[in-house]
């Protein structure tokens, strides 16, 4: 480019620098934003695996409380 003087070659080539920048910009914060999903999974999977002491996942009484009655269809199986 010459002093001052700005050419339609010089205007395509700041464009597509900007569009590249812009494009290279946004695939960064994907995969920023997909490592930090992955983490804040991964963190509530583990805390969901190890409860603290005394901790009762679900109301575990009234499960076991809970009387299974077999229907009329409990020994039909799903012919395929």
């Amino acid at each position: 480019m010459a002093a001052g003087n700005l050419t339609a070659a010089d205007i395509v080539s700041a464009t597509a620098f900007v569009i590249v920048m812009i494009f290279l910009v946004n695939l960064l914060v994907c995969l920023m934003t997909d490592a930090l999903n992955n983490y804040w999974i991964r963190s509530a999977k583990e805390e969901e695996a190890s409860p603290p002491a005394g901790h009762v996942r679900g109301n575990v009484a009234a499960v076991k409380a809970a009387q299974i009655v077999p229907t009329q269809y409990a020994d039909q199986r799903i012919a395929v």
